[in-house]
């Protein structure tokens, strides 16, 4: 509950407050339920990928040091442990980042992907959240 209520809270900020999320929700056919029911696909789906891509990035301490050593300058201002730590953090998620590349490129090649045209907000029909 207070993961979907900090990301409706950061929509509302990016739709200009209450009466631009009001009126984005109204054009889109939407109401509060069903934003909701949409952050809470979107926050089940990064846990997911979490679990299935991040979890499984393990890097090799000899890695770490070798990237720590070949980049000692840029860690200068942290202690090695706290340094190593950054590394690690730094690599994992580098490599996550392929990893769920090469995921999100597998499921797409199963995938049907169409793009409509771009129509003018009176034109368009209210979208339905996905359940």
């Amino acid at each position: 509950p207070s993961a979907i209520a900090e990301r409706i809270q950061r929509v509302t900020v990016r739709q200009g407050g209450a009466g631009g999320l009001a009126r984005t929700l109204n054009r889109l056919g939407w109401n509060r339920e069903d934003l909701d029911g949409w952050v809470t696909a979107d926050l089940r789906i990064a846990d997911f990928l979490d679990q299935r891509i991040y979890f499984f990035v393990l890097i090799p301490p000899d890695e770490i040091t070798a990237y720590y050593e070949s980049h000692r300058d840029e860690y200068a201002a942290q202690s090695p442990e706290k340094a190593k730590e950054a590394v690690t953090a730094k690599l994992t998620q580098e490599r996550g980042e392929d990893k769920r590349r090469q995921f999100m490129a597998k499921v797409r090649q199963k995938a049907t992907i169409r793009i409509n045209p771009p129509i003018s907000p009176e034109q368009s029909p209210p979208i339905q959240p996905a359940n």
